[in-house]
């Protein structure tokens, strides 16, 4: 892995190693989750064909989920930040 680098999905040391292989392994079982899905019911990807259609990446899901982690589109949320929401309110 070369592309992000660990210094920056770690954002600053905000995580450690753990945490971002606990997250990209999640993310890689719902997107495996998500294809197997959609194979099994291609009844429901006829209709979100209907708008604009997702390319299908060759990438392997870890790395999709790695990507998806350092753009921004799946974040990592910690238990304990439920707790800080609530009491700010």
């Amino acid at each position: 892995m070369i592309k992000p680098s660990l210094a920056e999905l770690s954002q600053n040391n905000k995580y450690n190693r753990y945490t971002l292989v606990m997250a990209t392994a999640k993310g890689a079982r719902y997107i495996i989750d998500k294809e197997n899905y959609e194979k099994e019911h291609p009844q429901i990807e006829q209709m979100h064909s209907v708008g604009a259609k997702e390319e299908k990446s060759d990438d392997k899901p870890v790395k999709e989920a790695i990507d998806m982690l350092y753009n921004g589109e799946m974040f990592i949320k910690f238990p304990d930040e439920d707790k800080k929401e609530e009491e700010n309110e």
